[in-house]
């Protein structure tokens, strides 16, 4: 018996209530030449499809456009890009520039200023500090090495004493013994050296560090043992390391970048950015100087982004992509606004197009610009695609109600129903996945492929196949292109659940037309549409009274069930993502009379709302002793029987028209007047 004598207060919260679940939007994946990698993005509308993911090409713009056809209809599309093996980001170039420490100095060395060594490897100056006797140069015909006599344009000499960054070399090799390893150094006596950077059947590339191989020389690898004769002198090559491959800002920011600059994504438009940088002294002469208000102070930079070739969406060859002003070089600077300034951060966090890697800038960077190279795009595999529809998986941050394809192998496609029936609450819209099945001399031939197609479909009553192709005109090329309308199905579907509800059929004239289609692949007639239908293909025809329409709302199942219709599986969905949604306030809660009410009162009273707008006829919720009897209760679990009638839409209306010869034989709801 407790000893204590009061009132015990306890608050009992019964205002949680059964939330609207996002009911539209669409996931799709392909091929792109720019954005993220392997991670969905929201796209709203063609513009900004265009600027997240650069424009169509030769090689992507079937699925491309098929993406963008879904766009005529809603502004929810959740699009993941994908590619193949082998893509990178351009990078800025590592070892542009040799840099030497001179001795002998005879006259003024002067930038820009053309030398030779020794009569035959020519080279520019970049740079020259008097004071430390350091040279940089850069577009070397040859090797340069220690120990060279350098004469200037204007008459000055020099010797290169020590090489402090390092150009690379090639040469040729026969006769040889073992392998050579990559990062050893390879010597000749005790005076020619280099550090190996590639190693080929008959040729080695190599960091020049001393002075250069001659035909005959014989070298041996210093880790390895092994043993060549040189067959071809050493020559110089632009061995800039560049290129690699950052998928995303996630795996940027856990990877080493070793370079000043990466493209903010992978692919052949890195190759046209360039990035200018003035500091205090170089600002005066600077060829974007226009564009500041003034010169940074000692430590700042002004920065500019360049689409040099014009690449991007809606820019043009020397448009500025993005600009940064009074930027610092060390960390921590803030400006007035107390705002970061230091530019590795300022540029990670918020440019569109660059990151900045983990390799400090040089003097020589405030004089010449920073170009990117080596981006490379991969077309996406079947796997690729498959990994990229994979995301969609991730129920709890993946809402969306739709995904489809485009001109994807029915690999692709089961793949991605598979995906769809494990997780339970998606729906995926598939077209043919070949033009040439459409497009045949004689109709019936038409017909029997795409049977054949949708026979090696998987089937499922969350999937929705139709059947046809569009010639689609692509703005952003002006031109018109042969595409599967899986997008542009979607988009109607999309459209029907905004502009009316998801348990709407989105078929007919009234809810199934189609927008901005100039040509259909083929025109089935009622007898193809009976037959294709029949095999729960859903046709798409041209009327004379609505123009293009879906004239078919049925899922991908033979067998006659509610499953079998489009807006009845919908509902089925919507109905559960809610009702879900809601109980998980229940989890850790005690399996007991009062929370079965709670549950039953609050479901039933959502489930209400939801049929006195059309969802279905009736419905009940079962949640007491019947369906959790205390073995239930033990097993910490709680059963939730939601029961429903839904509706049924309409597919097939029968018109009776009949002829009487006695008015007697009217009913009395007899139209009076001239019919």
């Amino acid at each position: 018996m407790s000893d204590f004598v009061g009132v015990t207060l306890k608050e009992l919260d019964y205002s949680t209530s059964v939330q609207a679940q996002a009911a539209t939007g669409a996931g799709f994946v392909g091929g792109y030449a720019w954005g993220p990698i392997e991670q969905a993005r929201t796209i709203t509308n063609l513009d900004n499809y265009a600027i997240s993911f650069g424009l169509p090409n030769s090689g992507n713009k079937v699925s491309y456009l098929t993406g963008a056809s879904y766009l005529d209809y809603s502004d929810a599309l959740r699009v993941v890009r994908v590619s193949g093996a082998g893509t990178k980001n351009a990078t800025s170039t590592n070892y542009d520039y040799a840099k030497f420490t001179l001795t002998s100095v005879l006259g003024v060395i002067e930038v820009g200023s053309t030398i030779t060594a020794n009569t035959e490897v020519t080279a520019e100056v970049v740079s020259y500090d008097e004071a430390t006797l350091t040279l940089t140069v850069k577009n070397c015909s040859g090797l340069l090495v220690v120990g060279n006599t350098l004469t200037f344009g204007n008459g000055a000499t020099a010797t290169i004493e020590s090489q402090t960054s390092y150009q690379y070399a090639k040469i040729g090799i026969t006769s040889v013994a073992g392998t050579f390893a990559v990062g050893e150094t390879i010597a000749k006596g005790a005076t020619a050296t280099g550090l190996v950077v590639e190693v080929g059947a008959d040729y080695i590339i190599y960091e020049a560090v001393e002075s250069s191989f001659s035909v005959s020389d014989e070298i041996v690898g210093q880790t390895s043992g092994a043993i060549a004769t040189v067959s071809k002198k050493s020559e110089y090559i632009d061995y800039g390391e560049k290129g690699l491959l950052i998928k995303n800002l996630k795996e940027f920011e856990n990877m080493s970048v070793p370079y000043k600059f990466a493209a903010r994504y992978a692919g052949e438009y890195g190759n046209s950015i360039k990035v200018s940088i003035a500091n205090s002294t170089t600002f005066a002469n600077w060829e974007y100087k226009s564009l500041f208000d003034g010169a940074p102070e000692e430590g700042e930079i002004h920065l500019v982004v360049v689409d040099t070739k014009g690449v991007f969406y809606n820019s043009y060859a020397g448009n500025i992509l993005s600009q940064y002003s009074y930027l610092t070089l060390v960390s921590g600077g803030v400006n007035e606004q107390g705002q970061e300034t230091y530019y590795r951060k300022v540029l990670n966090n918020q440019d569109g197009y660059v990151y900045v890697g983990s390799k400090e800038l040089e003097p020589i960077d405030f004089i010449d610009s920073i170009t990117l190279e080596g981006g490379i795009d991969v077309a996406p595999t079947d796997a690729d695609l498959i990994k990229g529809y994979n995301i969609f998986s991730d129920q709890e941050n993946e809402t969306v109600l739709y995904v489809f394809g485009a001109n994807y192998s029915t690999t692709v496609i089961n793949s991605i129903i598979s995906m769809i029936d494990k997780r339970q609450d998606l729906m995926g819209i598939f077209s043919p996945s070949s033009l040439s099945l459409l497009q045949h001399s004689d109709i019936n031939d038409t017909i029997t492929a795409v049977k054949g197609w949708g026979d090696s479909v998987t089937m499922s009553n969350r999937v929705f196949l139709d059947s046809n192709w569009m010639y689609y005109y692509n703005r952003f090329n002006n031109e018109y292109v042969w595409v599967p309308m899986a997008g542009a199905t979607a988009g109607v579907n999309s459209r029907c659940d905004t502009n009316n509800n998801p348990w709407d059929s989105p078929m007919g004239f009234t809810r199934g037309t189609y927008l901005n289609v100039t040509q259909l692949a083929w025109q089935p007639n009622k007898e193809a549409r009976i037959e294709i239908y029949a095999r729960s293909i859903n046709p798409i025809y041209v009327s004379n009274q609505a123009g293009v329409v879906l004239m078919g709302d049925r899922t991908h199942v033979i067998k006659q069930s509610y499953f079998r219709q489009m807006a009845a599986r919908k509902t089925l969905i919507i109905i559960e993502r809610g009702a879900v949604a809601y109980l998980m306030f229940y989890l850790g809660e005690n399996n007991n009379r009062q929370t079965r009410q709670l549950v039953t009162s609050n479901l039933s009273s959502w489930l209400r709302g939801l049929g006195a707008a059309g969802a279905f006829r009736l419905a009940q919720v079962v949640c007491n002793e019947s369906n959790n009897p205390q073995q239930i209760i033990d097993e910490q679990k709680m059963r939730v029987l939601i029961r429903l009638m839904l509706q049924s839409s309409i597919n097939t209306i029968e018109l009776q028209v009949a002829v009487v010869n006695n008015v007697a034989t009217f009913t009395e709801n007899v139209i009076q007047g001239v019919f």
